[in-house]
C-alpha cells in the first residue's frame, strides 16, 4: 500500500492565509495598520481581542474637515490613526465625542492617550498617557480635522494638500520618550498622505 505524501506546504500557507485573515478582522477594511500595530494599539486600548470598525478614511470620505465630522461625529470612543507624508505612523484615542463646532471646543478624558507606531528616532510603538487632569483631551472646530490637546496633535482641512498641521506635544500629553515637537514625524509641520479612524465595533 502506498501512502501519498502529504503536502505541508500547502496545508501551511492555507493555515497561514487563515490566521492572515483573522489577524486583521480586528481593525478591518484599513490599509495603515500591520498584524502588530493592530494588537499593539489593543494593548494600548486595554482589550486584546477588541474588534474595531472603520468610520472614517480619508482617501475614501475626503481629507475635508466636513468630511471628517461626518463621518466621526458621536461615534465615540475613536481611535485615530494619522500616517504623514513622510511615512510616519501616530495618533489618539479618545473616549470624548467628536462634534463639530463653529469655534473651540475642548473636551476632558482622563483615558486619552496619543501613540506612536513608526517614527525617525525608532522608538518602539509607544502609548503617551493625557496629564492628570484629562483636561484638552481632544478639540473640535468645524475648520479643522482631529486634534487632541491644545494642539499636541493638530489636523488641519485638506492636509493632504497643505503642510499646516501641526505638532506641539507635549502640551497636555506627556513625553515618556524626550523627543518633544520632534516625536511623530521629526518635524514641528507635516502632510498627511492617509487618516483612519476606527471607533467600537458593536456586537
Amino acid at each position: 500500500m502506498v501512502i501519498p505524501p502529504i503536502k505541508f506546504n500547502s496545508q501551511i500557507q492555507a493555515s497561514f492565509e487563515h490566521d492572515i485573515h483573522i489577524e486583521k478582522e480586528y481593525f478591518p477594511k484599513g490599509t495603515l495598520l500591520c498584524h502588530e500595530h493592530q494588537i499593539k494599539l489593543n494593548e494600548f486600548y486595554g482589550k486584546r481581542n477588541q474588534k474595531w470598525r472603520l468610520a472614517y478614511k480619508a482617501t475614501r470620505d475626503g481629507f475635508a474637515s466636513t468630511d471628517f465630522y461626518r463621518c466621526c461625529d458621536n461615534k465615540s470612543p475613536t481611535l485615530t490613526v494619522i500616517q504623514s507624508s513622510s511615512g510616519h505612523l501616530f495618533g489618539g484615542f479618545s473616549l470624548a465625542n467628536w462634534k463639530s463646532h463653529d469655534n473651540w471646543q475642548w473636551f476632558t478624558d482622563r483615558d486619552a492617550f496619543l501613540f506612536t507606531l513608526i517614527n525617525p528616532h525608532k522608538i518602539l510603538p509607544t502609548k503617551y498617557q493625557i496629564n492628570a487632569k484629562g483636561q484638552h483631551a481632544i478639540g473640535c472646530k468645524a475648520s479643522m480635522g482631529p486634534t487632541f490637546g491644545l494642539w499636541d496633535i493638530c489636523v488641519y482641512s485638506n492636509s493632504n494638500e497643505n503642510a499646516r498641521s501641526h505638532i506641539m506635544f507635549p502640551n497636555d500629553y506627556i513625553d515618556s520618550t524626550g523627543k518633544g515637537r520632534l516625536t511623530f514625524t521629526g518635524s514641528h509641520y507635516f502632510k498627511s498622505v492617509e487618516i483612519e479612524v476606527y471607533s467600537l465595533k458593536q456586537k
